[in-house]
């Protein structure tokens, strides 16, 4: 059976966010792209309107899969498997998890984390120019997270959003908040299928969470930051194409 690869883009992400990747991934394994959920209905918990969301989409989807999930993208990712576990504990298969945070441990840093999502939610929504825009996104991509990123690699991510809606990224970016998310750490361990999780070296932050995280697969590639499929597709498409098409024979050897 030809594995499925369900891939949900990070913040901001597009579809076409992941064309280096796929392009470089075994003509064995089909891609199918989410598109993440902007507007977003804030009396519901993180889970929840996840849940919501994902309903919507399941009618489309096969009947198995693997889901792959970027940042933002993997924590949606997480709270799917947690969805599927519960509902439907043979329709995924493995979780991969590229830059993603499991969770804050605590109400105060969640209480923080959402009220810096909330003062940047705030800035998106404020935009009225294209130039403003622009600015914006600069400063986004000034964030620690990126300080590996030259001048053009921002240029490029710059140039790449300045079509989409900042009032919906700002809804998105405050309703899908880190802050208003569970921890997802301990579900990881439990969850019977295999997980595996990507980081760069570069990205000390992840880095360490994937290091801390149990019964998870990590792999980190070196000289390497946040956004690996921008940074390093050829690497993170071996990692991918040796372990689904392992899997794969595996399956059909039984």
């Amino acid at each position: 059976m030809t594995p499925v690869l369900i891939m949900l883009p990070g913040f901001m992400g597009q579809s076409r966010d992941f064309d280096s990747l796929i392009a470089l991934l075994s003509p064995g394994i089909r891609c199918i792209v989410l598109k993440l959920p902007y507007n977003c209905d804030g009396t519901l918990s993180f889970s929840a309107l996840v849940e919501s969301w994902f309903k919507a989409q399941r009618r489309e989807l096969p009947k198995e899969f693997y889901l792959y999930g970027y940042s933002l993208g993997g924590r949606l990712a997480m709270a799917i498997s947690q969805y599927l576990q519960q509902n439907e504990p043979e329709a995924l298969k493995g979780l991969m998890l590229e830059s993603a945070h499991p969770g804050l441990c605590s109400d105060k840093e969640r209480a923080q984390r959402l009220q810096q999502d909330t003062d940047w939610a705030g800035r998106f929504r404020a935009t009225k120019t294209g130039e403003q825009f622009k600015q914006t996104l600069l400063e986004w991509y000034r964030q620690p997270v990126f300080c590996n990123l030259s001048v053009e690699q921002i240029e490029k991510h710059i140039n790449s959003k300045q079509a989409l809606c900042a009032k919906q990224l700002g809804n998105q970016l405050e309703m899908l908040s880190l802050g208003r998310q569970a921890n997802y750490g301990d579900l990881l361990s439990r969850l019977k299928l295999p997980v595996w999780y990507f980081s760069g070296k570069l990205d000390r932050k992840f880095t360490a969470i994937g290091q801390k995280l149990d019964g998870v697969s990590h792999y980190v590639a070196d000289d390497t930051g946040h956004n690996i499929h921008f940074e390093k597709a050829d690497w993170l498409a071996g990692q991918i194409n040796e372990i689904l098409l392992s899997l794969k024979r595996k399956t059909s050897s039984c």
